[in-house]
């Protein structure tokens, strides 16, 4: 049989395994948040096209102006070689040449059938503002890759046009063609009138 002395030796050393530093380490580890599934289910997936919203508010408003004296040549040419291989690159799914405003995959990249498209038209930003611009800024606007798209020729030649969003929209990525607008407008300090804000204002509602 064990000795008292033994057993209380052993019971002396047991109690001092757990140093008073790594009890006061455990005490200030506090279990970590989370969330419950009340919380998750409130987490919005999106926002709401706040941050387009929130881009169109920095549109200058103010009436087109100045469309008779429009003149298309006064503006620099885009690259249509670099136009559709960046297209290519980009739309690597579509074995060809890819409009994307209307999801159509184009094996040929014959101007019948494809166009490279300003998103705000020549005559659109000429109404806006440009008329008032030098030859730099007019070359810049009519060579500047973000403003352009590959797009199907019929659509852009008898749909699209000149048009802006409060007479045509896009069938697909209709989001995405807004904030390429007014990415636009901003970038070119070109105003928009208020039609065009309320069109705006109502594709970010859906974005």
């Amino acid at each position: 049989m064990r000795s008292l002395a033994t057993i209380a030796l052993s019971v002396v050393l047991l109690s001092g395994c757990g140093t008073p530093e790594a009890a006061s380490d455990q005490a200030q580890q506090e279990p970590p948040e989370v969330e419950t599934p009340q919380e998750q289910e409130n987490v919005p997936e999106g926002d709401g096209g706040g941050n387009l919203g929130e881009s169109i508010d920095q549109l200058d408003v103010a009436p087109e102006t100045d469309e008779d004296s429009y003149d298309r040549d006064a503006f620099g040419d885009y690259d249509r070689d670099a136009q559709l291989s960046q297209n290519q690159s980009e739309f690597d799914d579509c074995d060809g040449y890819y409009s994307r405003y209307d999801d159509v995959c184009h094996t040929s990249a014959d101007d019948v059938d494809v166009d490279i498209d300003e998103t705000v038209a020549r005559a659109e930003a000429w109404r806006s503002g440009a008329h008032s611009w030098g030859e730099t800024e007019l070359d810049a606007f009519g060579g500047d890759p973000a403003n352009l798209s590959v797009m199907t020729s019929s659509v852009n030649r008898h749909e699209k046009s000149d048009n802006d969003p409060t007479a045509w929209t896009p069938q697909t990525r209709e989001c995405e063609y807004a904030e390429q607008w007014v990415t636009v407008k901003l970038d070119y300090e070109l105003t928009a009138d208020q039609a065009e804000v309320d069109a705006l204002e109502a594709m970010a509602a859906g974005c």
